[in-house]
């Protein structure tokens, strides 16, 4: 034990013999001084380790927990999607027109049934307005070479449900599409 602050213990000098040469004796500093709390060096370093290591370990626990929340974030708060396509159709251009009809448009006449979606709420879904989802099902109507999206059955945001839940299904027309009367997409 120390007696005072200032008397520090000196390290001690053990000389090592080494056969290489006449003079290769290396002086070996081995640091036997204690820190104030009563631990060796080696101690208090190897404590420093385990510690870092807990870190590193909580770290990467802490990253899975921030990328399953971010995945979970991003996924639920869109509305639920299902879709069956019984007939795809070559995908169309994005100059090419999509009619959107509500269930009081009529369908016209020799259409080809491409395929049926339904979207439905996720529970924690914010984007789910009758134009938002109007816009997505003209997309995948798009993607599967359907020109008419067709709402067959459609319930409106109630008590139970923040979100529009739609029932659509995607034909393919090879009429002019634009004379038909159909639902205008309206800002939000």
């Amino acid at each position: 034990m120390r007696k005072n602050k200032n008397d520090l213990p000196t390290p001690a000098i053990v000389p090592l013999d080494f056969p290489i040469g006449k003079s290769s004796q290396i002086c070996y500093l081995r640091f036997t001084a204690e820190n104030p709390c009563g631990f060796s060096r080696d101690e208090t370093i190897a404590k420093h380790v385990i510690c870092k290591l807990k870190h590193k370990n909580y770290m990467k626990k802490m990253t899975r927990i921030l990328f399953l929340i971010t995945v979970i974030g991003l996924t639920g708060c869109s509305p639920k999607i299902s879709s069956n396509f019984t007939n795809p159709q070559p995908k169309l251009s994005l100059d090419e027109k999509v009619a959107l009809l509500d269930i009081k448009h009529n369908l016209p006449k020799n259409v080809v049934k491409v395929g049926e979606l339904r979207f439905q709420d996720s529970g924690f879904s914010t984007d789910c307005s009758f134009n938002s989802l109007m816009t997505q099902a003209r997309d995948e109507a798009r993607k599967n070479g359907a020109n008419i999206v067709k709402v067959v059955d459609k319930k409106k945001p109630d008590l139970w449900s923040s979100c529009y839940r739609l029932k659509i299904e995607l034909y393919k027309y090879d009429g002019d599409v634009s004379s038909l009367p159909q639902y205008k997409l309206k800002l939000d």
